[in-house]
């Protein structure tokens, strides 16, 4: 696997984690980024989450776009970055859903466990993340330049 591969791949997870759930509650209802984006959850922002959310989501988003711009320009150590970027952003989510969680009173922790829960999207999008990384800081293999033969072999004499 070379590094353009998996700058695809980085790139391709961030844009598409955007969609996926990040919040899921009861295993029915799911939340994504792009949910956050769009504004379209009902009632007051008492905590400012929705806001920070959407602002996170259209940042990762971007970043998303650049690191696909980026990997089809073949500059892959400006990958490590947005990958950087990106994780530092979702590791930013991850921390304020253990904490909204955490908020619930301790008779109904137990309960609000099993109902809420972190959605597979962020884990996605951190994988794509760590492949934008991992796409930077990777080697490209080597081309080969000289095989040391010189010249090609004389023909053959024919044979009578």
């Amino acid at each position: 696997m070379n590094n353009r591969i998996l700058g695809f791949i980085g790139s391709g997870l961030l844009i598409l984690g955007i969609f996926l759930p990040i919040i899921t509650v009861m295993g029915i209802l799911s939340f994504s980024l792009f949910t956050f984006i769009q504004g379209s959850l009902p009632g007051p922002d008492p905590t400012g989450l929705v806001s920070l959310f959407r602002i996170i989501g259209i940042v990762i988003l971007l970043l998303g776009i650049g690191s696909l711009i980026l990997t089809l320009k073949n500059q892959f150590k400006l990958l490590i970055a947005t990958g950087v970027a990106a994780l530092c952003l979702l590791v930013l989510i991850f921390i304020k859903l253990r904490a909204l969680f955490s908020d619930v009173p301790e008779e109904a922790r137990d309960m609000a466990g099993a109902m809420a829960g972190i959605g597979w999207g962020l884990y996605a999008m951190i994988l794509g993340a760590i492949a934008l990384i991992v796409a930077g800081v990777m080697k490209n293999p080597a081309t080969i330049v000289n095989t040391g033969y010189g010249a090609p072999p004389p023909p053959y004499p024919p044979v009578h």
